[in-house]
């Protein structure tokens, strides 16, 4: 059993990590929604 000091560092270690994470992820997100695919191209109507 850890002490109320130890979970509050557990706590706040784990919403940083998942900050950095997240704000080190989103560059790549953009970036692989850029690319174009052609398949998809041929299935719009109209084009």
């Amino acid at each position: 059993v850890f002490s109320w000091d130890v979970w509050i560092q557990i706590f706040f270690t784990t919403y940083v990590i998942k900050f950095v994470v997240s704000a080190a992820s989103t560059p790549f997100i953009y970036i692989a929604r850029s690319f174009n695919h052609p398949e998809e191209d041929l299935q719009k109507p109209g084009v």
